[in-house]
């Protein structure tokens, strides 16, 4: 598991978000996402990384997690969603 240990004062910038989603996030699951053959929902990528779809939402809201909208639903990219993890990554 990806794992980083952060002395006070050492966030940088950092939300407490971005470092959930940067210890959550193992490297299997990564690749997992990375070659899921569709589009993914919110509430799959909640599944996927162990993240409320409320945080995702809120991520999607303010424009932080690269997204799709068709219509009212909201997809997300695997090759994206991989990619943007992985800039986040400590």
């Amino acid at each position: 598991m990806l794992c980083t240990t952060l002395k006070p004062g050492q966030w940088g910038g950092q939300t407490i978000l971005g470092f959930v989603f940067a210890v959550l996030v193992r490297m299997d699951t990564l690749e997992t996402i990375e070659n899921w053959g569709k589009l993914l929902t919110v509430e799959q990528l909640g599944e996927l990384t162990s993240i409320s779809p409320k945080t995702l939402y809120r991520y999607i809201k303010l424009r932080k997690i690269p997204f799709i909208k068709i219509g009212n639903c909201i997809r997300l990219c695997p090759k994206a969603i991989a990619a943007w993890l992985r800039a986040r990554q400590y």
